[in-house]
């Protein structure tokens, strides 16, 4: 049994035995207002918090371990059009994310034409600790 890195939604997992990501990266946005003053430097205010977004890069050996169809089943995924689950390998929730793009680049073919190397980046948007119920009428 191989040892979970993240796993996104109910099905996807990476882990250093399939899709092994080797950069993780996490940027946060805060937003703030600039105020022009005479004969001052601007004024700043704090508005708000903004998106956070991760990104995910990593290369996939596809006849050494997890096969050729492991970009595909983090595609199937992020079709589902609804946020998704995020949980690290010790357990950390770290709440739902949506995916906004998946990347692969792939090389070192075969004569059939198959790849011997896939790099990925997977781009994900923090969605919130949990789905809003929407009101009934």
């Amino acid at each position: 049994m191989s040892q979970v890195m993240m796993a996104l939604g109910a099905n996807y997992r990476f882990s250093i035995q399939s899709a092994a990501y080797q950069q993780l990266k996490i940027t946060r946005n805060f937003h703030w207002a600039s105020q022009e003053r005479i004969d001052e430097r601007p004024a700043s205010q704090f508005i708000s918090i903004g998106e956070k977004t991760m990104s995910l890069s990593g290369v996939i050996y596809p006849h050494y371990r997890g096969g050729l169809k492991q970009i595909d089943e983090l595609e199937k995924e992020a079709e589902q059009g609804v946020p998704l689950q995020l949980v690290d390998g010790l357990g950390e929730v770290w709440g739902l994310w949506v995916v906004l793009s998946l990347a692969d680049t792939r090389s070192f073919f075969l004569q059939n034409g198959q790849p011997q190397k896939q790099e990925f980046e997977l781009s994900l948007r923090f969605y919130g600790w949990q789905i809003e119920k929407l009101p009934r009428n």
